[in-house]
């Protein structure tokens, strides 16, 4: 075809991110930053989204103002993890919901099922529930996800959505609160 538009076919990389938000208030103790970190997250969610996908190690990517490459989070370690609860009084694990939507994100109910199974493997009963999207948001920005598989479009500039989540008093998402973290904010 004369003047045709050439087109190239290939992968890119995107600023939005799929993340576990975790809501401390939910949480049946003071939950420990090292606890955070614990699930095996390329092997299973590599599978699930067919290589298409990397890891998020930290709060922003790659493409975000702010994203620190030097970052490392905790390695995968069930044994510590379940060494973690123990010390918390959890030695035989406990039951949590975890919410996650179904039909919004790239395979976002199967990346909770994955979620769900690493969990498992430290004792922490994950019941995975998937409402309609309207319900699971007002449940989310409610504060009454204990843990919430959500994701964010493409963040350049991150200050909006980490003082939505981190941000003390902002929200009653995460009800996280660090006054240095606020300050810098």
């Amino acid at each position: 075809m004369r003047g045709a538009i050439p087109i190239r076919e290939g992968n890119a990389k995107s600023g939005s991110f799929v993340l576990t938000s975790i809501n401390r208030s939910a949480l049946l103790f003071e939950l420990d930053n090292r606890m955070e970190s614990r699930c095996e997250h390329d092997r299973e969610l590599n599978y699930v989204l067919e290589g298409k996908a990397q890891r998020l190690d930290g709060v922003v990517g790659p493409a975000a103002f702010g994203y620190n490459p030097s970052y490392r989070p905790y390695s995968y370690n069930p044994a510590k993890a379940k060494e973690l609860l123990a010390a918390a009084g959890f030695a035989n694990g406990f039951e949590i919901d975890f919410y996650s939507p179904s039909g919004n994100y790239t395979k976002d109910k199967e990346v909770a099922q994955a979620i769900v199974g690493q969990l498992a493997k430290v004792g922490i009963r994950a019941r995975l529930l998937t409402p309609e999207w309207g319900v699971l948001n007002e449940i989310h920005t409610n504060g009454k996800c204990p843990i919430c598989l959500r994701g964010r479009g493409t963040v350049l500039d991150p200050d909006n959505w980490l003082y939505d989540y981190f941000g003390t008093g902002s929200s009653k998402r995460s009800l996280y609160s660090n006054p240095e973290f606020d300050r810098l904010l």
